[in-house]
């Protein structure tokens, strides 16, 4: 595979970052902070006429920001972020693809409105754009790209001092696109309601328990086969007859921290083992914590 088959995501993948800069500052009434990134990697090969080797270049870069702002006396957090990519792929000389208007912009914020001292209400938004054009042998022009679009509300309900109830509710509107010189295809992934409840509390003295739960009812329909983002005729990643598919998707978590004096430990266990059951039942191969951490305080 190649960079462009590689990298169509063009942000933030670790094993190629080479630069990841951040600074934030907390003023009088509001709290600043940016990061500045920028990745990239390349690869080259000689001709070597003898045993039928083509010489070939190819390489990928993205640069990068995201700011935000937490002001209102810490009530309203918003963030913007935008990254630019290119990549290109020549053979003896010749360019084979190369990028063409590649980015991705992003919007979100939400708000803290206090009801009381046991309600705090949490409208937010996300917004996120992306594209990625290609061109192939300089004359065939390609682009796949999506939008994502969220809206919701949560609810935060503190009963007691030690425990923490919140639940949410929101849609979700995805609409991705393939063009290439043939037609244009689009497929959507909309959730047309989602909701999230979960629950924090101590247990004791030294155990806190998480437990938490999400659903959502979907709705899917396909002009194309997602999977395929190569650039061959359109007849061979159509998906004929427009399916449209309605379900629905549950996952539920469980989690837990514990500490000893100045040791913390906290872990998740994997949602999706909940969802299957163990191996010897479900036939299906599962880690049995999707997250674990390690934290030992020195301020204490």
């Amino acid at each position: 595979p190649t960079y462009w088959d590689q990298y169509l995501d063009i942000t933030r993948r670790s094993d190629v970052s080479r630069l990841n800069a951040t600074w934030a500052h907390s003023f009088s009434k509001m709290k600043l902070g940016a990061t500045l990134r920028y990745e990239g990697q390349s690869h080259s090969q000689d001709k070597d006429e003898e045993h039928g080797i083509e010489s070939m270049e190819e390489s990928y870069s993205a640069f990068g920001f995201t700011a935000g702002i937490t002001a209102l006396e810490d009530k309203l957090d918003a963030a913007i972020s935008y990254d630019a990519g290119s990549f290109s792929e020549e053979w003896d000389g010749d360019t084979y693809v190369e990028s063409d208007g590649t980015r991705e912009f992003g919007l979100v914020a939400r708000y803290w409105a206090e009801m009381s001292d046991q309600y705090t209400l949490v409208p937010h938004f996300r917004y996120v754009s992306h594209k990625l054009g290609w061109s192939v042998y300089d004359s065939l022009d390609f682009a796949r790209s999506y939008s994502n679009l969220v809206l919701g509300a949560g609810n935060n309900w503190r009963p007691t001092d030690n425990m923490l109830v919140i639940f949410e509710t929101g849609i979700s509107l995805y609409s991705d696109t393939y063009e290439n010189p043939d037609k244009e295809y689009t497929n959507s992934m909309d959730d047309i309601l989602y909701w999230r409840i979960g629950c924090e509390t101590e247990v004791n003295s030294w155990l806190w328990g998480r437990l938490g739960a999400e659903r959502a009812w979907r709705s899917t329909s396909y002009e194309f086969d997602p999977y395929y983002l190569s650039g061959f005729p359109a007849e061979d990643l159509e998906v004929y007859g427009n399916p449209t598919f309605g379900y629905s998707v549950t996952k539920t978590y469980i989690g837990a921290t514990a500490h000893w004096r100045r040791l913390f430990l906290d872990l998740v266990l994997e949602p999706e083992f909940f969802n299957a059951g163990p191996y010897f039942i479900s036939g299906r191969g599962h880690n049995l914590t999707s997250r674990v951490s390690l934290k030992f305080d020195f301020n204490k």
